[in-house]
Order: structure tokens, then sequence, then C-alpha cells
């Protein structure tokens, strides 16, 4: 399955179905700041980001709510958003589930502004220790580890985002 890897579009469905559909996409996974539109499209798989507190329905994206799962390609992916136009992380239970990629507004880690990242998402990561990590928020491209999850900070636009194949439980990024 090809799908895709997006953040921080904040509303520019336009932009986002032409990116779908240069790379022929099936899905996209979204990291928040989608907002919400009723167009037609690729269907879109999303956290809560900060700016769409007020989004009560659209049909596109489907928000996954916090620490909520869903599979993909074999995958386990773990949604978490922001509960806070300020962009507050609900705590995490006492029993995370299982996953392979974590799906994050917030960032485990922001190199670029000197910091760990978020404290909650940062310890979801470090407890978890998924394999991969995809969060938006902060609208810079970054790469880096947390242990041993590979984390990805999304642009705020398509050059920055990523196509992935995933099937049989393996990722694959298309850089």
């Amino acid at each position: 399955m090809r799908i895709g890897l997006a953040a921080d579009s904040h509303g520019d469905w336009r932009a986002l179905d032409a990116w779908a559909a240069r790379y022929r996409l099936e899905l996209v996974v979204h990291c928040g700041d989608a907002h919400g539109t009723d167009t037609d499209g690729v269907p879109v798989l999303s956290a809560r980001g900060n700016h769409e507190q007020h989004v009560e329905r659209a049909a596109r994206p489907t928000f996954v709510p916090d620490y909520g799962v869903r599979e993909i390609g074999g995958m386990r992916w773990l949604f978490l958003g922001c509960n806070s136009v300020g962009g507050g992380v609900a705590a995490p239970p006492t029993e995370l589930p299982e996953a392979d990629v974590l799906v994050s507004h917030e960032a485990p880690f922001n190199p670029r502004m000197g910091w760990e990242g978020h404290p909650i998402v940062r310890q979801v990561v470090e407890r978890l220790t998924p394999r991969w990590c995809f969060s938006g928020h902060w609208h810079h491209e970054a790469k880096g580890r947390v242990g041993q999850t590979e984390c990805f900070a999304l642009g705020h636009e398509p050059h920055g985002w990523l196509v992935a194949e995933v099937a049989d439980g393996e990722l694959e990024l298309r850089m």
C-alpha cells in the first residue's frame, strides 16, 4: 500500500490532494492541523492538531482519538494529537497499546529549537519504543533518533512530506 505522511497542511486540501494524486497514494496519514473538508479525495487518517479543536464534522480527515491504534499494512499505528489550542497533549494511559509507528502532532525532539521536544510525546516514544515516529506542529523538516525510534518532523508543505510503501508489517520510505 502506498501512503503519504503529511502534517500541518492547514486546510490546503487542493495541495494535499494534488500531492496524493502525483504519488498515487491510497491513504494519507496526517500528523495534525489538516483542518476539515467536505470534498472527496484521498482518505486521510489524522491526529488532532492544536488548530483543530473546533472541527466537529467533516468528510475528511478521520480524526483518530488520542492513543487510538489503527492497523495499516500489517503495522500498528498509534495516534496522539493535541487536546488544546496551546498544544496540550493527553497523559499516556498506564497501559500503552503496542504500536510500530507513532503519529503525533507534537514532536518528541526538536533539534532546530535546541530542546528535547514535547515531554509527554517524548515519554511515549521512550516507553513504547516504536520503530517510527512522525510528527508535525513546528512547520520544519527534521530527522533524528530517540533511542531506537527513527523520528521525522514533517514540514507544512508537500516538499516536507514523505511517501512510503507499507506491506506485511514493513514500512519503506520513498524519499
